[in-house]
């Protein structure tokens, strides 16, 4: 996964890759070349098979550059437009409260079936492997109920912004999301990293919830760029 972000007036290439059950980061100083020809080796995989390339950013003209990439390449392109939302201060959240019997903990590994079924994105092996690794690697912050069942959370992505905000029907117009959000920054908070998110541009109750919890809207928008090979 490619990220471009300003770091003291220069631009700031950051390549994630999930490969064989591990995740890590290469931060690199560099000029983005315009034609975006990048090339990953994927241990496991033939030059064949040709695996999908995420880009994501505010960097001026990313999108724009990414759509002359996918016609070079061949590829495909999906563009989600989002904001990211920063919160400076979680520890002035008022503590949340839960309902008895309900307590916070962390998602782990037998819960992954319920995460990709409720995402957006879910449904294929490739997901499922997606949520293990994020799971496994980075913090998440969930709500379980009585039972010891998860009815809300939110996991944190390889680049450390929370994401995959989400309470299962039943249990909508409680509040939850809102105190899972809080109990989560504050975890985040308190090892040292900074609380921020990503909103999609259509999730208008993502953003009020952003708002109403004291997140800063950065103004740039940005764009999540898939390149995935082109339909047979």
């Amino acid at each position: 996964m490619e990220d471009y972000r300003r770091a003291n007036g220069s631009v700031v290439l950051t390549t994630h890759t999930v490969s064989a059950g591990t995740c890590f980061n290469l931060c690199l100083p560099s000029y983005v070349d315009p034609i975006l020809s990048f090339q990953v080796a994927v241990p496991g995989r033939t030059a064949e098979e040709k695996p999908p390339s995420d880009t994501s950013g505010n960097h001026d003209g990313i999108h724009e550059v990414s759509k002359d990439a996918v016609v070079l390449k061949k590829v495909q392109l999906t563009a989600i437009p989002y904001f990211i939302y920063l919160n400076a201060k979680p520890d002035k959240q008022p503590q949340p409260r839960l309902d008895p019997g309900f307590t916070f903990s962390s998602l782990n590994s037998s819960h992954i079936d319920l995460l990709d079924e409720t995402w957006h994105y879910g449904g294929s092996e490739h997901s499922r492997k997606y949520l293990a690794n994020m799971v496994r690697c980075f913090p998440s912050t969930c709500i379980l109920d009585s039972n010891g069942h998860p009815i809300s959370w939110i996991i944190t992505e390889s680049w450390g912004a929370a994401a995959h905000s989400y309470t299962l029907p039943s249990h909508r117009q409680r509040g939850y999301s809102s105190m899972v959000q809080r109990e989560h920054g504050m975890r985040v908070h308190a090892a040292g990293f900074p609380v921020y998110g990503h909103v999609a541009l259509d999730n208008t109750p993502q953003h009020k919830l952003m708002d109403s919890l004291g997140f800063q809207r950065l103004s740039e928008l940005c764009h999540y760029c898939i390149h995935s090979p082109a339909s047979q």
